[in-house]
């Protein structure tokens, strides 16, 4: 058990410095995706994530009731493969609630290129703070994902380094 988790570690190690090596918006393990540009919040009050499915009307309007820091937007595990597109036409303005109400906001995104890039279209915009990317198996995987949030931010006038990714690791691999 001690030896399984030491090489986890390890593993995890090597991946962080292999992303610290080749994105500059990648963040392991660190909450500065937290702050907003306006310095309405820094990391420091970033206490609490609450994960809720994209395009889910009733349950945004409870999570701008409540009082989680950072509301979370998942378009992928919370969202069946038939009502991605629908999820994926309001994540946009689900966005856009959130950071109106001074809060803010992070969008999980899928893991499949084809998926990723119909997401990324739909929710990258100035008021996002973060993307979560799934089952990130490589650096070069998320430097990918960079070059193409780059692009993007590039494209619609966002101050590049705007949006940070934040690399989920699921496996020990």
């Amino acid at each position: 058990s001690s030896a399984c988790f030491s090489l986890i570690n390890k593993k995890i190690s090597y991946f962080i410095s292999l992303v610290k090596q080749t994105t500059s918006k990648a963040l392991v393990m660190d909450i500065n995706f937290c702050r907003r540009v306006d310095s309405c919040l820094g990391p420091f009050l970033c206490r609490s994530l609450l994960f809720l499915p994209a395009g889910n009307e009733r349950f945004l309007k409870s999570a701008l009731n409540g009082s989680a820091d950072v509301i979370l937007l998942d378009l992928e595990d919370a969202i069946s493969h038939s009502e991605k597109d629908r999820a994926r036409e309001r994540v946009g303005g689900a966005v856009l609630q959130v950071h109106e109400a001074g809060r803010v906001c992070a969008v999980r995104v899928n893991n499949g290129l084809r998926l990723l890039a119909k997401d990324l279209e739909a929710v990258v915009c100035a008021e996002l703070s973060a993307l979560i990317i799934p089952k990130v198996s490589s650096a070069e995987y998320l430097q990918l994902i960079d070059e193409a949030v780059t692009e993007l931010e590039h494209e619609r006038g966002i101050p590049m380094g705007n949006i940070r990714l934040v690399a989920q690791i699921e496996t020990a691999q």
